[in-house]
C-alpha cells in the first residue's frame, strides 16, 4: 500500500502542501481529483510515472500520510469548532484578530471546514491566543471593543476617531459634521469624507454573519453601516 492509511473521499488534495512537482504529476497521471485511487497504486508504479522519481515519492508518501493523518485528527476537531458563531464572524480584515489569523482571506469557519492544511495548522496553533483576546475583549469597558475595531480599520484615533464615529451613529451622543469639523478644526467636507471612508472599511471589513462583537449595541449600530 502506497500510503498507510486510505485517502479519505473528503479530503481535497489542494488542501495538502504537497511539492509543484508532484502536484503535476498526480494531475497528469489523472489522480488529482480522484486521490482515493492511490489506495492501488505501488511505490513501483509511482516511480514509473513520467516526470517522477524518488523525490516525488517521498514527498506523496510523507507528505500525503501527514496529510491524512491531521485530516482524521485535529482537521476533524476544527470541523467541530467551526460550529461556534464566531467562526463565521472573524476573519483576516478584522484588525484585532489579523496576525492571529492565516493569510487566507476567508472567515475562521471557512478555513476550518474547507482551508488547506497549512492555513489550519496556523489557526490550530493560535486558537489558545484568539480566545484569549475575545476573552480580553469580552470584559473591556462599554463601547471600548468597538473604538478598538473601527479605530484598528481606519488608523483613526483620539478626538478624530470620536467625532467620526459620532457622526456616523456610532457612539453616544450623535454629532453633526458642522459640530464634528468646528471640533477637529477642519472643513465639513473634509469631515464627510472622513465619516465615508470609515463607512467604508466597515462595509469591507464585515463578514456576512456580521462582525464578532461581545456588545450587542455596539454590533447592531455596526450592522446598520455595514448593511446600508
Amino acid at each position: 500500500m502506497l500510503l498507510t492509511e486510505r485517502w479519505p473521499v473528503g479530503l481535497s488534495p489542494s488542501r495538502v502542501p504537497f511539492a509543484r512537482r508532484t502536484v503535476t504529476v498526480l494531475k497528469r497521471e489523472g489522480y488529482w481529483g480522484h486521490m482515493p485511487r492511490l489506495d492501488a497504486v505501488s511505490e513501483s508504479e509511482v516511480l514509473g510515472w513520467w516526470y517522477s522519481g524518488q523525490r516525488t515519492l517521498n514527498d506523496l508518501t510523507a507528505t500525503g500520510d501527514a496529510a491524512i493523518a491531521w485530516h482524521l485528527t485535529e482537521g476533524c476537531e476544527l470541523v467541530e469548532i467551526a460550529e461556534e458563531r464566531w467562526t463565521s464572524q472573524v476573519w483576516r480584515r478584522d484588525p484585532r484578530f489579523c496576525d492571529l489569523l492565516p493569510a487566507a482571506d476567508v472567515t475562521v469557519a471557512e478555513v476550518c471546514r474547507r482551508g488547506s492544511h497549512v492555513d489550519q495548522r496556523e489557526l490550530w496553533a493560535n486558537l489558545p491566543a484568539i480566545r484569549a483576546t475575545m476573552g480580553e475583549l469580552e470584559v473591556e469597558a462599554p463601547g471600548e471593543t468597538l473604538r478598538r475595531y473601527v479605530g484598528g480599520l481606519t488608523g483613526q484615533s483620539n478626538d478624530r476617531l470620536t467625532a467620526i464615529m459620532r457622526v456616523n451613529g456610532l457612539e453616544v451622543p450623535p454629532m453633526t459634521g458642522a459640530e464634528a469639523a468646528s471640533r477637529l478644526g477642519v472643513s465639513t467636507q473634509r469631515v464627510s469624507q472622513l465619516a465615508r471612508r470609515m463607512r467604508e472599511w466597515i462595509e469591507w471589513a464585515t463578514p456576512p454573519d456580521g462582525v464578532w462583537m461581545p456588545q450587542t449595541e455596539a454590533a447592531e449600530r455596526l450592522g446598520q453601516i455595514a448593511n446600508r
